[in-house]
């Protein structure tokens, strides 16, 4: 269920929701985003990072991204905001991008699938098989 407040413009504004954490029990983590039939994400290890000279010489995945010295994970939104956690190459780190079924209002403020936004931000964040989570959400206009 959407809980919208005030006007909605789905051709100009998009909102979106990032985040980044170490994974510390990966079977429960994909047990849990299972059940709670949560999408747009990755798990990623080193060997999923690869090299592109398009995005400033950095190692990059489907969503998440390497500082140049390795020491950082990112996952960065459409509009420029960041979510980052402290990286370690033996580790393997949960990376979440989502701006699917979401929308902004009048104010500038994200909206998105109750369900979706109770389990990503207040549930995963709290787990015991997540470590240095960090998520955002926010919104942009297009138009």
């Amino acid at each position: 269920m959407k809980i919208r407040n005030g006007f909605v413009s789905n051709s100009s504004s998009s909102s979106f929701m990032i985040a980044v954490g170490k994974v510390v029990n990966e079977v429960e983590l994909l047990n849990f985003l299972i059940s709670n039939k949560v999408s747009n994400y990755e798990i990623v290890s080193y060997e999923n990072f690869e090299f592109s000279k398009y995005s400033g010489g950095v190692k990059r995945s489907e969503y998440a991204r390497l500082n140049k010295d390795e020491t950082e994970i990112s996952v960065e939104s459409f509009n420029g905001n960041y979510v980052r956690a402290p990286y370690d190459k033996t580790q393997k780190y949960f990376a979440y991008y989502d701006c699917v079924d979401c929308d902004c209002n009048d104010d500038g403020e994200a909206i998105f699938d109750e369900d979706i936004e109770d389990t990503v931000v207040s549930t995963l964040g709290a787990t015991e098989f997540i470590e240095d989570f960090d998520i955002t959400t926010g919104c942009g206009r297009n138009g």
